[in-house]
């Protein structure tokens, strides 16, 4: 089995309230696909769709398994080769349960205790941490912990979920680095969630951008980052803190943050909040009436935006 993920038309529900809306995405064996948005665009839902932690429709597959179908048991095990480690490690590690117990959750087979040294030394902490319980350890420690407790599993994929959030920013390198170094000596498909654009450039070769439940761009990471297409992802880079600046938003970053209910179909979602369209510029009745659609063959990369033009890479 590759660790080829694919994600097909994924939509996930709250009862009424839609938090994914046809997502896709292809992560192909051993790169990383980083997925950016700002809090509560959808992607956490995805990544507890792609786990089976919450209900989905459309297709996840692992290689040539499909993991929304089939026998419960050979999903199950499928399952297993996909592993989620969480935004916090305080709460997903269980505080009456030693290190190494945690770790040793999702081995088979014997040589738990060797294994369990093997794989802190692999996130570089000393094997004596396993005898001890989270509530000792650091914040970046406990991170490393979930990360090494993932890979306890013998993973294709791994999906990073806003893993550097709750960090200190010197121990958010020192994950990001672990991360890049794992995945680069693993072999392995990695999804990177964050809403930290600066992040998820340094650690990824693809990347798609997420606002209201849907992708709105999605490319080659320093193509997204050099040429943006899209409004909301032109906001995202320009709400990074610049060495010298004072003002952190651009002109046009603040414009897109004043706030409104997210717009309904059949117009652009974004439209409520874009810089460039009908809330201030008068006459831009096909943001309102009609869905863009992204992937013109003209353009550098992926973006759902009627003024998306082609660009060069800057």
């Amino acid at each position: 089995m590759t660790g080829a993920l694919a994600v097909q038309n994924l939509t996930v529900r709250y009862g009424a309230f839609t938090a994914v809306c046809g997502v896709s995405f292809e992560i192909p064996p051993g790169s990383v696909l980083g997925l950016v948005g700002e809090s509560g665009s959808g992607k956490s839902s995805v990544a507890r769709a792609i786990v089976g932690l919450t209900p989905s429709r459309g297709a996840i597959r692992l290689g040539d398994t499909d993991l929304s179908a089939g026998p419960v048991g050979r999903t199950r095990q499928v399952r297993r080769r996909v592993q989620l480690v969480f935004q916090d490690p305080r709460g997903s590690l269980d505080p009456r349960l030693h290190v190494g117990d945690s770790i040793a959750e999702g081995m088979r087979g014997g040589r738990r205790s060797a294994r369990v040294a093997e794989l802190l030394e692999l996130v570089s902490l000393d094997p004596r941490v396993a005898e001890l319980r989270p509530h000792l350890l650091s914040g970046g420690q406990r991170q490393r912990v979930a990360i090494a407790r993932a890979l306890a599993a013998e993973p294709a994929v791994l999906i990073a979920d806003e893993v550097t959030a709750s960090l200190d920013v010197s121990v958010q390198a020192v994950v990001l680095n672990l991360l890049r170094r794992l995945q680069r000596d693993l072999g392995l498909t990695m999804l990177f969630i964050s809403h930290n654009l600066a992040v998820v450039r340094y650690v990824s070769d693809e990347l798609a951008v997420m606002f209201h439940g849907r992708i709105v761009e999605q490319g080659p990471a320093e193509e997204v980052i050099g040429a943006p297409e899209h409004p909301y992802t032109r906001s995202l880079l320009a709400a990074i803190p610049q060495v010298g600046e004072r003002r952190l938003l651009s002109d046009d970053a603040v414009e897109a943050s004043v706030t409104g209910d997210p717009a309904p179909p059949p117009g652009c979602d974004y439209r409520l909040r874009c810089p460039v369209g009908p809330a201030v510029r008068p006459g831009m009745e096909i943001c309102e009436t009609s869905d863009p659609a992204g992937g013109k063959d003209d353009r550098l990369h992926l973006a759902a935006c009627h003024l998306a033009e082609p660009r060069a890479p800057t």
